[in-house]
Protein backbone atom coordinates (compact mmCIF):
# COMPACT_ATOMS: atom_id res chain seq x y z
CA UNK A 1 0.00 0.00 0.00
CA UNK A 2 2.83 2.35 0.61
CA UNK A 3 4.12 1.73 -2.80
CA UNK A 4 0.51 2.35 -4.66
CA UNK A 5 0.33 5.43 -2.37
CA UNK A 6 3.56 6.53 -3.74
CA UNK A 7 1.91 5.75 -7.37
CA UNK A 8 -1.14 7.91 -6.75
CA UNK A 9 0.82 11.10 -5.23
CA UNK A 10 3.20 10.66 -8.09
CA UNK A 11 0.67 10.26 -11.35
CA UNK A 12 -2.17 12.29 -9.29
CA UNK A 13 -4.32 9.56 -10.39
CA UNK A 14 -8.25 9.59 -10.17
CA UNK A 15 -11.59 8.12 -11.01
CA UNK A 16 -11.47 10.16 -14.67
CA UNK A 17 -8.28 7.85 -15.50
CA UNK A 18 -7.68 5.04 -17.74
CA UNK A 19 -4.49 2.77 -16.98
CA UNK A 20 -3.82 -0.75 -19.13
CA UNK A 21 -1.79 -2.72 -17.67
CA UNK A 22 0.08 -4.34 -20.37
CA UNK A 23 2.36 -6.34 -18.00
CA UNK A 24 1.87 -9.54 -15.88
CA UNK A 25 -0.61 -9.16 -13.43
CA UNK A 26 0.98 -11.08 -11.07
CA UNK A 27 3.80 -8.89 -11.28
CA UNK A 28 4.60 -6.62 -8.15
CA UNK A 29 4.26 -3.76 -10.61
CA UNK A 30 0.58 -5.08 -11.38
CA UNK A 31 -0.24 -5.51 -7.43
CA UNK A 32 1.13 -2.18 -6.96
CA UNK A 33 -0.99 -0.95 -9.84
CA UNK A 34 -4.41 -2.67 -8.27
CA UNK A 35 -4.03 -1.39 -5.24
CA UNK A 36 -3.38 2.24 -6.63
CA UNK A 37 -6.35 1.71 -8.68
CA UNK A 38 -8.75 0.74 -5.63
CA UNK A 39 -6.99 3.85 -3.66
CA UNK A 40 -7.58 6.14 -6.52
CA UNK A 41 -10.68 4.73 -8.29
CA UNK A 42 -8.69 4.96 -11.71
CA UNK A 43 -10.39 2.53 -14.24
CA UNK A 44 -7.50 -0.52 -15.03
CA UNK A 45 -7.72 -2.42 -18.65
CA UNK A 46 -6.71 -5.58 -18.48
CA UNK A 47 -5.09 -8.00 -22.01
CA UNK A 48 -5.16 -11.28 -21.83
CA UNK A 49 -1.43 -11.09 -23.58
CA UNK A 50 -0.39 -8.35 -25.23
CA UNK A 51 0.23 -8.19 -28.43
CA UNK A 52 2.12 -5.08 -29.98
CA UNK A 53 -0.26 -4.60 -33.39
CA UNK A 54 -3.65 -5.72 -31.64
CA UNK A 55 -3.31 -4.34 -28.13
CA UNK A 56 -2.32 -0.20 -28.80
CA UNK A 57 -5.38 -0.21 -30.27
CA UNK A 58 -7.73 -1.46 -28.28
CA UNK A 59 -6.21 0.81 -25.29
CA UNK A 60 -6.85 3.70 -27.50
CA UNK A 61 -10.17 2.77 -28.03
CA UNK A 62 -10.72 2.49 -24.32
CA UNK A 63 -9.32 6.10 -23.83
CA UNK A 64 -6.41 5.30 -21.81
CA UNK A 65 -4.71 8.24 -19.81
CA UNK A 66 -1.73 6.70 -19.06
CA UNK A 67 0.45 3.92 -20.41
CA UNK A 68 3.48 2.21 -20.02
CA UNK A 69 5.31 0.37 -19.02
CA UNK A 70 8.97 -1.21 -20.20
CA UNK A 71 10.17 0.07 -23.46
CA UNK A 72 9.27 -2.64 -25.70
CA UNK A 73 5.54 -1.65 -24.80
CA UNK A 74 6.22 2.03 -25.37
CA UNK A 75 7.85 1.22 -28.50
CA UNK A 76 4.67 -0.28 -29.69
CA UNK A 77 2.28 2.73 -28.52
CA UNK A 78 4.70 4.90 -31.03
CA UNK A 79 4.89 2.25 -33.71
CA UNK A 80 1.40 2.25 -33.71
CA UNK A 81 0.87 5.79 -33.92
CA UNK A 82 3.10 5.96 -36.75
CA UNK A 83 0.87 3.56 -38.45
CA UNK A 84 -2.20 6.09 -37.62
CA UNK A 85 -0.22 8.84 -39.27
CA UNK A 86 0.20 7.15 -42.21
CA UNK A 87 -3.20 6.15 -42.42
CA UNK A 88 -4.25 9.87 -42.10
CA UNK A 89 -2.16 10.85 -44.89
CA UNK A 90 -3.64 8.16 -47.15
CA UNK A 91 -6.58 9.24 -46.27
CA UNK A 92 -9.02 12.03 -48.24
CA UNK A 93 -8.79 14.42 -45.53
CA UNK A 94 -5.11 13.82 -44.73
CA UNK A 95 -5.45 14.21 -41.44
CA UNK A 96 -2.90 13.83 -38.30
CA UNK A 97 -5.49 12.85 -35.68
CA UNK A 98 -3.51 11.70 -32.27
CA UNK A 99 -3.93 7.61 -31.31
CA UNK A 100 -4.18 8.76 -27.33
CA UNK A 101 -6.32 12.20 -27.53
CA UNK A 102 -7.06 11.45 -23.96
CA UNK A 103 -3.18 10.54 -23.26
CA UNK A 104 -1.68 12.54 -19.73
CA UNK A 105 1.84 10.84 -19.40
CA UNK A 106 2.97 7.22 -19.91
CA UNK A 107 5.61 5.41 -17.15
CA UNK A 108 8.61 3.29 -17.70
CA UNK A 109 9.86 0.76 -15.12
CA UNK A 110 11.61 -2.21 -14.27
CA UNK A 111 14.63 -1.30 -17.33
CA UNK A 112 16.81 0.85 -18.33
CA UNK A 113 15.30 3.18 -21.02
CA UNK A 114 17.01 5.32 -24.07
CA UNK A 115 17.86 8.87 -22.92
CA UNK A 116 16.02 10.02 -25.76
CA UNK A 117 12.62 8.43 -25.12
CA UNK A 118 10.88 10.51 -23.32
CA UNK A 119 11.39 13.91 -25.76
CA UNK A 120 9.97 10.67 -28.35
CA UNK A 121 6.72 10.42 -26.64
CA UNK A 122 5.99 13.75 -25.46
CA UNK A 123 6.71 15.02 -29.49
CA UNK A 124 4.69 11.65 -30.86
CA UNK A 125 2.10 10.81 -28.55
CA UNK A 126 1.37 13.84 -26.46
CA UNK A 127 1.41 14.37 -22.75
CA UNK A 128 3.70 15.05 -20.07
CA UNK A 129 6.28 12.52 -21.88
CA UNK A 130 7.56 9.96 -19.82
CA UNK A 131 7.74 9.30 -15.48
CA UNK A 132 10.05 6.83 -14.80
CA UNK A 133 9.82 4.39 -11.38
CA UNK A 134 13.13 2.32 -9.80
CA UNK A 135 12.35 -0.54 -7.88
CA UNK A 136 12.53 -4.57 -7.42
CA UNK A 137 9.67 -7.45 -6.26
CA UNK A 138 11.71 -6.73 -2.52
CA UNK A 139 11.27 -3.00 -2.28
CA UNK A 140 8.70 -1.49 -4.90
CA UNK A 141 8.48 1.99 -6.27
CA UNK A 142 11.37 3.22 -3.81
CA UNK A 143 11.59 6.06 -6.28
CA UNK A 144 8.90 7.64 -8.73
CA UNK A 145 9.22 10.89 -11.17
CA UNK A 146 7.16 13.48 -10.92
CA UNK A 147 4.08 15.35 -13.27
CA UNK A 148 6.05 18.78 -12.76
CA UNK A 149 9.92 17.54 -13.29
CA UNK A 150 11.86 19.15 -15.42
CA UNK A 151 12.47 17.32 -19.27
CA UNK A 152 16.28 16.71 -18.07
CA UNK A 153 15.61 14.94 -14.91
CA UNK A 154 12.37 13.08 -16.67
CA UNK A 155 14.72 11.57 -19.39
CA UNK A 156 17.82 10.96 -17.42
CA UNK A 157 16.55 9.94 -13.89
CA UNK A 158 13.62 7.52 -11.75
CA UNK A 159 12.66 10.38 -10.13
CA UNK A 160 12.85 11.37 -6.26
CA UNK A 161 12.17 8.82 -3.47
CA UNK A 162 8.51 7.88 -2.79
CA UNK A 163 6.86 9.50 0.52
CA UNK A 164 8.36 7.26 3.60
CA UNK A 165 11.90 6.01 1.57
CA UNK A 166 15.14 6.80 2.44
CA UNK A 167 18.06 5.93 -0.01
CA UNK A 168 21.64 6.07 0.19
CA UNK A 169 24.60 5.13 -1.75
CA UNK A 170 27.70 3.65 -0.35
CA UNK A 171 30.79 3.19 -1.94
CA UNK A 172 32.78 -0.26 -1.54
CA UNK A 173 33.78 0.46 1.56
CA UNK A 174 30.18 1.38 2.96
CA UNK A 175 30.70 4.74 3.33
CA UNK A 176 28.01 7.41 2.06
CA UNK A 177 29.28 9.01 -0.90
CA UNK A 178 29.06 12.70 -2.14
CA UNK A 179 26.00 13.91 -3.65
CA UNK A 180 26.74 12.84 -7.54
CA UNK A 181 29.27 10.29 -6.90
CA UNK A 182 28.16 6.93 -8.16
CA UNK A 183 28.36 4.42 -5.69
CA UNK A 184 25.46 1.27 -4.97
CA UNK A 185 21.73 2.22 -3.99
CA UNK A 186 20.75 1.26 -0.76
CA UNK A 187 16.79 1.94 0.58
CA UNK A 188 14.51 1.73 3.19
CA UNK A 189 11.15 2.38 3.77
CA UNK A 190 7.65 1.10 4.41
CA UNK A 191 7.34 -1.55 1.41
CA UNK A 192 10.60 -3.00 2.08
CA UNK A 193 9.98 -7.14 2.14
CA UNK A 194 10.23 -8.61 5.45
CA UNK A 195 12.90 -11.15 4.35
CA UNK A 196 13.04 -14.44 1.91
CA UNK A 197 10.05 -17.38 2.10
CA UNK A 198 11.73 -20.65 3.19
CA UNK A 199 15.41 -19.45 2.49
CA UNK A 200 17.55 -22.41 2.25
CA UNK A 201 19.48 -22.06 5.54
CA UNK A 202 19.81 -24.17 8.10
CA UNK A 203 17.80 -21.67 10.17
CA UNK A 204 15.16 -20.89 8.26
CA UNK A 205 12.25 -22.74 10.25
CA UNK A 206 11.32 -24.96 8.09
CA UNK A 207 8.92 -26.54 10.39
CA UNK A 208 7.48 -23.34 11.43
CA UNK A 209 4.57 -22.19 10.02
CA UNK A 210 4.91 -20.62 6.53
CA UNK A 211 4.40 -17.03 8.12
CA UNK A 212 7.05 -17.33 10.61
CA UNK A 213 10.07 -18.77 7.61
CA UNK A 214 11.50 -15.79 6.77
CA UNK A 215 15.34 -15.36 6.41
CA UNK A 216 17.27 -12.16 6.18
CA UNK A 217 20.63 -12.79 5.15
CA UNK A 218 22.81 -10.79 6.41
CA UNK A 219 25.12 -9.62 3.38
CA UNK A 220 21.52 -7.65 2.44
CA UNK A 221 21.04 -5.52 4.09
CA UNK A 222 23.54 -3.27 5.99
CA UNK A 223 23.64 -2.79 9.91
CA UNK A 224 21.31 -0.14 10.03
CA UNK A 225 18.48 -1.62 8.06
CA UNK A 226 19.19 -0.44 4.32
CA UNK A 227 18.10 -3.07 1.84
CA UNK A 228 21.36 -3.83 -0.62
CA UNK A 229 19.51 -3.39 -4.01
CA UNK A 230 23.36 -4.06 -6.16
CA UNK A 231 21.99 -1.53 -8.45
CA UNK A 232 24.71 1.41 -9.27
CA UNK A 233 23.55 5.14 -9.37
CA UNK A 234 23.83 8.36 -8.04
CA UNK A 235 21.46 10.92 -6.30
CA UNK A 236 21.47 14.79 -7.76
CA UNK A 237 21.98 17.61 -5.63
CA UNK A 238 17.56 17.22 -6.22
CA UNK A 239 17.58 14.30 -4.74
CA UNK A 240 16.86 12.60 -7.89
CA UNK A 241 18.18 9.24 -8.40
CA UNK A 242 19.89 8.05 -11.85
CA UNK A 243 20.55 4.26 -12.55
CA UNK A 244 23.84 3.62 -13.85
CA UNK A 245 23.47 -0.16 -13.60
CA UNK A 246 23.70 -3.24 -12.17
CA UNK A 247 26.90 -3.75 -9.49
CA UNK A 248 27.19 -7.00 -11.73
CA UNK A 249 26.34 -5.52 -14.76
CA UNK A 250 30.29 -5.00 -15.77
CA UNK A 251 33.01 -6.23 -18.36
CA UNK A 252 36.09 -7.07 -16.71
CA UNK A 253 38.73 -6.71 -19.37
CA UNK A 254 42.69 -5.92 -18.73
CA UNK A 255 41.52 -5.69 -15.22
CA UNK A 256 39.73 -2.46 -15.97
CA UNK A 257 36.04 -2.64 -14.47
CA UNK A 258 33.93 -1.07 -17.62
CA UNK A 259 29.69 0.06 -16.73
CA UNK A 260 28.18 -2.16 -19.77
CA UNK A 261 25.02 0.97 -18.95
CA UNK A 262 27.40 3.63 -20.07
CA UNK A 263 28.37 2.19 -23.36
CA UNK A 264 25.50 1.76 -24.09
CA UNK A 265 23.78 5.13 -23.69
CA UNK A 266 26.61 6.19 -26.12
CA UNK A 267 25.29 3.59 -28.69
CA UNK A 268 21.96 4.24 -28.41
CA UNK A 269 22.84 7.47 -29.68
CA UNK A 270 24.32 6.14 -33.29
CA UNK A 271 21.50 6.81 -35.65
CA UNK A 272 21.26 3.61 -37.33
CA UNK A 273 20.82 1.73 -33.66
CA UNK A 274 17.26 0.83 -32.61
CA UNK A 275 18.38 -1.22 -29.24
CA UNK A 276 21.58 -2.02 -27.83
CA UNK A 277 23.10 -4.47 -25.02
CA UNK A 278 26.90 -4.90 -24.34
CA UNK A 279 27.66 -8.24 -22.44
CA UNK A 280 31.22 -9.32 -21.59
CA UNK A 281 32.47 -12.61 -24.06
CA UNK A 282 35.33 -14.73 -22.50
CA UNK A 283 38.92 -13.84 -24.08
CA UNK A 284 41.76 -15.89 -23.33
CA UNK A 285 43.88 -12.61 -23.62
CA UNK A 286 41.77 -10.56 -21.94
CA UNK A 287 39.57 -11.89 -19.63
CA UNK A 288 36.64 -10.64 -21.37
CA UNK A 289 36.02 -8.51 -24.70
CA UNK A 290 33.30 -6.06 -24.93
CA UNK A 291 30.24 -6.70 -27.29
CA UNK A 292 27.78 -4.94 -28.31
CA UNK A 293 24.22 -6.89 -29.41
CA UNK A 294 22.12 -4.33 -31.82
CA UNK A 295 18.92 -4.10 -33.62
CA UNK A 296 18.72 -1.51 -36.56
CA UNK A 297 16.78 1.30 -36.67
CA UNK A 298 14.21 -0.11 -39.91
CA UNK A 299 15.78 0.95 -43.21
CA UNK A 300 19.21 1.89 -41.65
CA UNK A 301 22.28 0.56 -43.55
CA UNK A 302 24.12 -2.24 -41.01
CA UNK A 303 26.55 -0.63 -38.81
CA UNK A 304 30.31 -2.47 -38.48
CA UNK A 305 32.83 -2.00 -35.44
CA UNK A 306 34.71 0.76 -37.39
CA UNK A 307 31.84 2.68 -37.72
CA UNK A 308 30.43 2.07 -34.34
CA UNK A 309 33.94 2.57 -32.91
CA UNK A 310 34.52 6.13 -35.02
CA UNK A 311 30.94 6.79 -32.99
CA UNK A 312 31.98 5.74 -29.57
CA UNK A 313 34.89 8.06 -30.35
CA UNK A 314 33.23 11.03 -31.09
CA UNK A 315 31.10 10.85 -28.46
CA UNK A 316 33.99 11.10 -25.68
CA UNK A 317 33.77 6.96 -24.17
CA UNK A 318 36.86 6.48 -23.43
CA UNK A 319 38.64 4.13 -25.57
CA UNK A 320 39.51 1.15 -23.20
CA UNK A 321 35.48 0.97 -22.97
CA UNK A 322 34.78 1.06 -26.82
CA UNK A 323 33.21 -2.16 -27.35
CA UNK A 324 35.56 -4.77 -29.96
CA UNK A 325 33.02 -7.09 -31.34
CA UNK A 326 29.52 -6.44 -32.71
CA UNK A 327 26.08 -8.36 -33.44
CA UNK A 328 22.86 -7.36 -35.64
CA UNK A 329 20.22 -9.09 -34.02
CA UNK A 330 16.81 -8.59 -35.45
CA UNK A 331 15.54 -8.31 -31.59
CA UNK A 332 16.84 -8.72 -28.26
CA UNK A 333 16.00 -11.61 -26.56
CA UNK A 334 13.98 -10.65 -23.04
CA UNK A 335 12.39 -12.02 -20.46
CA UNK A 336 8.72 -11.98 -19.86
CA UNK A 337 8.52 -8.62 -18.21
CA UNK A 338 10.85 -6.81 -21.14
CA UNK A 339 14.02 -7.26 -19.74
CA UNK A 340 16.74 -7.64 -21.80
CA UNK A 341 17.79 -11.19 -21.19
CA UNK A 342 21.80 -10.96 -21.10
CA UNK A 343 22.16 -14.65 -20.40
CA UNK A 344 20.30 -15.52 -23.53
CA UNK A 345 22.85 -13.17 -25.69
CA UNK A 346 25.72 -14.28 -23.81
CA UNK A 347 25.10 -17.78 -24.21
CA UNK A 348 24.52 -17.14 -27.58
CA UNK A 349 27.93 -15.35 -28.58
CA UNK A 350 29.52 -17.49 -26.58
CA UNK A 351 33.12 -18.05 -28.51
Amino acid sequence: MAAAAGSVTAMRLGPDDVYPIAFPIAHIGGTVMLAAALASGTRLLLVDTFDPATSPLTMAAHGATILGSATPFLRAYLAAQADQHRSDADSADGGDAALFPRLRVAVSGGAAKPAGLHREIADRLGGRGLVSSWGMTEFPLATHGALDDTDDDLARTEGRPTPGVEVRVVGPDGRDCPAGVEGELLVRGPQMFAGYLAAAEPDAGRDRPIGERRSRPADLFDPDGFFRTGDVGIVGPGGHVRISGRRKDIVIRNAENISASEVEEVIATHPAVGEVAVIGLPDPRTGERCCAVITLVPGATPVDLTDLARHCEHAGLARYKIPEQVEIVEALARTDMGKIAKSVLRNRFQP
